[in-house]
């Protein structure tokens, strides 16, 4: 009896370890969830949960090497905050039992959703204007969400008006709406890979006896005239439009018996305001219309772009150094200027370009001089920048070197730079092509020139792009210092001009810099080297 007794013990016992080391089943009928920038992974609870816990795994779609997000997970449940919003991963979790892993569960494929805003709220509403806000949805903390606004009138099938296509604000102002009109308005956020459902909000605009005019627009311009339209007011009888240079204090009125007019005598490459009052049946007057702008072109050698999806964003040569949005019709004059030694080398010049977000259309620049001021730029040789380095990225700087002959008159000329989509030759004198047109202003010198004090610039401090990581960044880079060069001095300065930081010290190699502390946006670092040497250098923050 005392045998058969111990050797029921013995098996009771190989049962028992048997069990206990037993390989677990893998986890199956995996799900996700999402919300408030929250992810939680579910599965089903396998029995025995008194020694079973879980390890969870997690890779990007295009990655290779997976990562452990969790292990020694005791529930069939874990949430995880900060998931890269719009991205695809692939996930699988693992039970672990008295030591002996299960099988991997099969691979899920989850995709994080780019999370909407909430709370639409439309406020300081007029017959024609109104605020319209939201409150953005939880994010990482190192992104700043963007979204895109739009509007159109309540219950019309057509196509909704854009307010702003990138914006990091939580507010935008409308403007131009018509009185007494109900309209909806959405809001969505913008994701890498895609963007969310949209928030959509209404309101409804106050009543105006007379409305204000609405989509001012230019039908066409040359060095001189203008045409000018906009949408006929509901009782409108006629019309006064008043306009000046944008530089200007006073006003020039005009009657304008229809919706459109035609402005003459103008003076060429000038920047002009504009707007419009209409007279009602009803004997009232609006109020005149928000301001809107229209350039004059250059005469002879007329040149202006559509730059509704590309354009120059910086542009610089020696002194010149000039940040800059979507140019109003597709040109720009600037009255900026920077000195040129005749029969001087390596004059560099360094541009970018602005696309919409995520895309690049891959425009060549070129770049005319014109030497014998005969306003043509088609002579030979006016041509100092070849359209041969293609712009691709909208964060990167491009630069390109030219000489200026030893046979060209000495004084102030005009320079031409013109951004174009790829598909046609440039040249200097077209319009209405996709891209972009700014001119400037150059003085070509006989000797080594002084400007602000420093000696002309013939060899850049920073060669190319590729000497500053990372760029764009969240505010910490690195420049790498061209050999030899040593830097004296150097400025940071916002889009607005506004400085941000002053240093001098001593520094080859590499140089460091901080603005963590400062917004997203374009900022100008502008370094000087011991030889008196300027370059400016574009910074983009993201």
């Amino acid at each position: 009896m005392k045998k058969l007794f111990t050797f029921l013990l013995f098996a009771i016992t190989l049962l028992t370890a048997n069990k206990n080391y037993a390989q677990c089943d893998a986890p199956v009928n995996l799900q996700t969830s999402f919300g408030n920038n929250v992810t939680t992974f579910n599965w089903d609870l396998l029995p025995g949960t008194s020694y079973i816990s879980y390890r969870l795994q997690i890779k990007s779609l295009a990655g290779t090497n997976w990562a452990t997000l969790a292990s020694g997970i005791t529930t069939n449940s874990y949430s995880y905050t900060g998931l890269f919003q719009s991205n695809t991963f692939n996930w699988r979790v693992i039970s672990f039992c008295s030591a002996v892993d299960s099988a991997f569960s099969a691979t899920q494929t989850y995709v994080v959703p780019c999370e909407a805003p909430n709370t639409p709220i439309a406020s300081a509403i007029t017959g024609t204007t109104a605020t319209l806000s939201w409150t953005p949805a939880p994010t990482i903390p190192q992104l700043i969400p963007a979204f895109t606004v739009s509007y159109r009138v309540l219950g019309s099938t057509g196509p909704w008006t854009l307010v702003t296509s990138n914006t990091t604000a939580n507010s935008v102002n409308v403007s131009g709406l018509l009185s007494n009109t109900s309209y909806e308005w959405c809001v969505n956020k913008l994701c890498s890979y895609f963007n969310s459902a949209p928030l959509i909000g209404q309101f409804t605009t106050q009543y105006v006896p007379c409305d204000i005019p609405v989509n001012l627009r230019t039908l066409s311009a040359t060095s001189s005239q203008a045409t000018l339209a906009w949408n006929a007011v509901n009782g409108g009888i006629n019309y006064y439009v008043q306009y000046k240079k944008a530089t200007a204090t006073n006003w020039t009125t005009l009657y304008a018996p229809n919706s459109n007019i035609t402005l003459s005598n103008l003076s060429k490459e000038t920047l002009y305001d504009w707007r419009v009052m209409a007279n009602c049946v009803t004997a009232y007057q609006s109020v005149y219309s928000d301001v809107k702008q229209f350039t004059t072109y250059s005469n002879p050698c007329m040149a202006y772009g559509n730059n509704v999806n590309e354009g120059i964003d910086f542009f610089s040569l020696g002194t010149i150094s000039r940040v800059s949005g979507k140019e109003v019709g597709g040109y720009f004059k600037s009255n900026l200027s920077t000195n040129l030694l005749k029969g001087s080398a390596n004059n560099t010049v360094t541009i970018s370009a602005a696309y919409p977000q995520g895309i690049g259309y891959g425009d060549y620049f070129a770049v005319y001089i014109d030497y014998n001021k005969n306003g043509s730029f088609t002579d030979a040789g006016e041509q100092v920048i070849a359209p041969t380095v293609q712009l691709i990225s909208q964060s990167s700087n491009y630069t390109a070197t030219f000489s200026v002959p030893n046979n060209v008159s000495l004084g102030s000329t005009k320079m031409r730079v013109i951004l174009r989509r790829p598909g046609t030759a440039i040249v200097p004198c077209a319009t209405g092509f996709q891209g972009e047109v700014e001119d400037y202003n150059v003085n070509i010198v006989a000797a080594l020139a002084r400007i602000n004090g420093l000696e002309m610039e013939e060899n850049p401090i920073v060669a190319t792009n590729s000497g500053i990581s990372p760029n764009p960044g969240f505010g910490m880079y690195t420049i790498r210092l061209n050999k030899n060069v040593t830097i004296a001095s150097y400025t940071i300065s916002n889009s607005n001009g506004n400085l941000i930081e002053s240093k001098r010290n001593r520094l080859a190699g590499l140089l460091k810099i901080d603005i963590t502390n400062q917004p997203s946006g374009i900022y100008l670092l502008q370094c000087v080297s011991t030889e008196g040497k300027s370059q400016t250098i574009k910074l983009i923050k993201n």
